[in-house]
């Protein structure tokens, strides 16, 4: 039982953020637009954010996945779940 209530906590601890660009956002390699643009997210794409707060962020970007494809994207460009 244990182990379900640690999932559960788990599970709830998860950031979501959705792309509100309407013009689209890269998922880059790195925490800079000098990396590569990994594809662009369309508007409405929901990422997880894998950076807890306490995290340094770098500049205003955040550490996302998206399916199997982990990267960066600019914090301006997104809004909570």
């Amino acid at each position: 039982m244990p182990a379900r209530k640690a999932a559960a906590a788990s599970a709830a601890t998860i950031k979501t953020v959705i792309v509100a660009s309407q013009n689209g956002l890269n998922l880059r390699s790195g925490p800079s637009i000098a990396f590569e643009s990994l594809m662009i997210l369309d508007q409405g794409t929901k990422l997880e954010v894998l950076n807890t707060p306490d995290e340094f962020t770098f500049k205003g970007w955040v550490y996302v996945r998206t399916g199997k494809l982990k990267g960066w994207i600019k914090e301006a460009f997104v809004h909570d779940a």
